[in-house]
């Protein structure tokens, strides 16, 4: 693995889904002090979820930087006027929910028509259901089987 275009991700915790980055020379931090040796190099900063006030600090470190990719899909709570005016590529997470989020959509509008309070309680007095969530599930797997 080569040192080519390291990745600088800005987290306050470590997620599962950093596995994506095994293949690729990274460094995951969530305090400057962290960051700042592996931001002297980096090129590319992975905003997951660090804060905007971390970012900006570590902008002016990070000299190398030629792409900021936060996995939001809204950059306004994110911007500012150093990182406005440069040049550095900044891209979006723009649709990366779209599915997820109509899947959640549709259970939430299936709970309501369905009740889903009775159908919870007849489910719990079943033994086949402990949580709204578990519920949610069952009614998606339901609408599912009827189609």
């Amino acid at each position: 693995m080569g040192k080519e275009n390291p990745v600088l991700a800005l987290a306050s915790g470590y997620d599962p889904q950093f596995a994506v980055l095994n293949e690729l020379p990274h460094t995951i931090c969530g305090e400057v002090a962290a960051c700042a040796q592996a931001g002297k190099d980096a090129t590319v900063i992975l905003q997951w979820s660090g804060t905007r006030e971390l970012l900006r600090e570590l902008f002016a470190i990070c000299g190398k930087v030629r792409w900021i990719h936060p996995r939001a899909a809204g950059l306004d709570n994110l911007l500012f006027p150093e990182l406005k005016e440069s040049q550095i590529l900044l891209t979006n997470g723009r649709g990366v929910f779209s599915a997820s989020l109509g899947e959640f959509v549709l259970a939430a509008i299936l709970c309501f028509a369905k009740d889903r309070e009775a159908l919870l309680q007849m489910r719990i007095d079943a033994g086949t259901a402990q949580t709204l969530e578990n519920l949610a599930a069952y009614l998606v797997e339901a609408e599912r089987k009827t189609k």
